[in-house]
């Protein structure tokens, strides 16, 4: 399994160097940006599980297609913020908000467990760590990454590309919720009511005790 993870993380960061090669020669803050973005797939790779439950709704491959194309912009603005990239204090800023999103990511996945979905269909509520504060810290993590990436390049390219991914993650992320209030009609809006999408820490009514796995 350590082996294809390693082969995994190495194909991302061909993916990221060889568009940059096309482009010109890379330098040093080319070579910190790539490597920051395959260290924060790599802090995300090594907590998901093996072998993810697979949810059998008909959100599936809805989700899975939005959350592709999130990816997708992702590496894109992952490349345009190497390629303009220079030396500093928005790449340090940048690169440490871009690990700090892998970290987010990886938290809230150790926190799920086997309970982790890749495609949706959770089968308990939970609110407690992470949740506590946001209801989807994953994608949180991946705006984080995203506004890092501006930071280190900013632009209106990466302005838009970073709009881009919230427009859909956005979309994805109402097709889940959806979801969710179906699976736990009455509880998850409550749960709603008390925490934010995305940013925001609210304090919830101390009776308020429900567990989630998704």
């Amino acid at each position: 399994m350590t082996r294809l993870v390693a082969l995994g993380l190495a194909a991302h960061a061909v993916m990221l160097l060889v568009p940059l090669a096309m482009l010109r020669s890379l330098d040093a803050s080319s070579l910190l940006v790539v490597a920051s973005a395959v260290c924060a797939a790599a802090l995300e790779a090594s907590a998901a599980p093996w072998t993810p439950s697979r949810a059998r709704l008909e959100e599936g491959p809805r989700l899975r297609t939005w959350s592709a194309a999130a990816s997708m912009v992702l590496g894109a603005a992952t490349v345009h913020a190497a390629a303009s990239a220079r030396p500093g204090v928005g790449l340090v800023l940048g690169i440490a908000l871009l690990v700090f999103g892998g970290l987010v990511r990886r938290a809230d996945i150790v926190q799920l467990g086997d309970g982790f979905r890749t495609e949706g269909g959770a089968t308990a509520l939970r609110t407690t760590g992470l949740y506590r504060h946001v209801r989807h810290p994953s994608e949180l993590g991946l705006m984080l990454m995203s506004g890092g990436l501006v930071l280190v390049a900013p632009s209106y390219l990466a302005c838009g590309l970073a709009m881009a991914q919230l427009g859909l993650l956005v979309v994805r992320l109402q097709i889940e919720e959806a979801a969710l209030r179906r699976s736990f009609p009455g509880t998850y809006e409550a749960y709603a009511r008390t925490t934010p999408p995305l940013v925001g820490f609210i304090r919830r009514p101390a009776t308020c005790r429900i567990e989630r796995v998704d």
